[in-house]
């Protein structure tokens, strides 16, 4: 018999109790957990699509439910992987999927993740190679100017490009080979309510688990990583927002945990080193806007952060900064962009590694500040991307790079996408770091890489 609609809150709400109890797993159970409890989502959805279907086909179309589904089918290769472990020729498949049921007056249900293969490296709470992520199953209900989300779900803020300093909500992985960044990111559980009143709105996130960042840590002889799951979990953050018809801004403040796990060297035996990563609490004020004058989009984006870290010692925690973003784009025509911004980041209390005596100390040390992108106590440079549309949108070029002129660190990007029609795309692309090796980009020389991507879309 095919499931009521009006049972579907009880059903996420039993996945969510799932998922909530398997985020306090021991570190050397999470990772089996994580592969358990999206693998449960995924064929729990499945398994009742052709019950909400059929509800849907013979009900009124007035009341009934509806569901639709959506995603694509990948096959690639890449140079090089993203874990600085030098693994090379890299063959991926993977089947990407959205569900959104529609079940009308109790609301809707959305479901969004993965499954395939690719070869990984060293991260940091991912030992294995991954089969499968789901990246997001939460429920969403509007009610007046009134919306609610609840569940595992991405939460984007930040109206600047390529770098966002508001944005701390979501974790992503950084090996995932994938083209696009916003692939990496993966959902936290949480209860989202959103007010709106004209053109204003508050929102109200509240975070009761938390999930790191995955990062590339290179693997070194001797040499383990251990990840300490911070003590307390719960996490708030606040925007208010303002979308106007040219102009849009928000302030916003985030008192949690950061994805971005802190290095510090914890351990010397004989049998080796032992390098411990731990997300610490900050707090993050910020504000952003956009405002649109014809062709030109002027950008920007500041915020301030203070971590609660101070215990840790000078070396093994991000240090308090101011980060400004601000620039804009320009359109030429109907199918070039150009986009230019300026940055500059303001670190209270640096102090070089190179004060440290100890050189294995100061190796973590000088790994830490990288991994942090705080190398300087003031830091500057700029971001440039151009983007071109020819052959009725069938073709996208894009070129873009971050520079910094503290250090001439730099990424460089190139991609290439064809769509002969509505349902193939064909990926080609590049990405060059290159620095110093006590900076952000220099330290991923190694995950430099060239790639293909051919990909059904449905």
């Amino acid at each position: 018999m095919a499931p009521a609609p009006e049972d579907l809150p009880i059903a996420l709400g039993s996945l969510l109790i799932l998922i909530h109890r398997q985020a306090t797993l021991p570190e050397n159970e999470k990772a089996l957990g994580i592969a358990r409890r999206s693998l449960a989502a995924t064929l729990l959805a499945v398994g009742l699509l052709p019950g909400w279907d059929a509800a849907a086909a013979g009900s009124d179309p007035d009341s009934g439910a509806s569901v639709s589904v959506n995603g694509s089918a990948r096959a690639g290769w890449w140079s090089r992987s993203r874990s600085l472990d030098q693994e090379s020729d890299i063959g991926t498949g993977a089947l990407w999927a959205k569900a959104q049921l529609d079940l009308r007056a109790v609301g809707e249900a959305n479901i969004d993740g993965w499954v395939g293969e690719q070869s990984r490296g060293n991260s940091v709470s991912n030992q294995r190679n991954r089969h499968e992520r789901l990246r997001e199953l939460y429920w969403q209900k509007s009610a007046g100017d009134v919306d609610l989300r609840l569940g595992p779900q991405i939460i984007v803020w930040g109206r600047a490009d390529a770098i966002n300093p508001t944005d701390n909500l979501t974790p992503r992985d950084f090996t995932l080979l994938t083209p696009e960044d916003s692939d990496q990111r993966f959902g936290n559980l949480a209860a989202n309510t959103t007010y709106h009143f004209g053109e204003y709105a508050i929102q109200a996130v509240w975070l009761p688990t938390f999930q790191t960042s995955v990062i590339p840590l290179r693997p070194i002889s001797m040499v383990s990583y251990r990840y300490d799951s911070p003590p307390r979990r719960n996490q708030l953050a606040f925007k208010f927002d303002y979308a106007g018809h040219e102009l849009d801004w928000s302030l916003s403040y985030f008192d949690g945990y950061d994805t971005i796990p802190d290095l510090a060297l914890t351990g010397v035996s004989p049998s080796g080193l032992t390098v411990g990563l731990t997300n610490h609490r900050l707090q993050v004020w910020g504000a952003d806007g956009s405002w649109s004058v014809g062709r030109y989009v002027l950008r920007g984006e500041v915020a301030s952060m203070r971590p609660d870290a101070e215990e840790a010692g000078a070396f093994a925690h991000k240090h308090p900064q101011t980060w400004l973003v601000i620039g804009g784009e320009r359109r030429f025509g109907e199918h070039l962009n150009v986009n230019l911004q300026y940055f500059a980041q303001k670190v209270r209390d640096f102090t070089s590694p190179d004060d440290l005596a100890d050189p294995i100390a100061r190796q973590v040390a000088w790994q830490q500040a990288a991994t942090a992108d705080q190398v300087a106590g003031f830091q500057q440079g700029f971001t440039f991307r151009l983007a071109w549309n020819w052959a009725a949108d069938s073709w996208h070029a894009e070129i873009s790079t971050i520079f910094s002129a503290t250090n001439s660190a730099r990424l460089w990007r190139g991609r290439l996408v064809h769509a002969p029609d509505d349902h193939w795309r064909i990926n080609f692309g590049f990405d060059r770091y290159s620095g110093p090796d006590h900076s952000l980009f220099g330290a991923l020389k190694d995950n430099s890489t060239l790639f293909g991507e051919l990909r059904y879309v449905f």
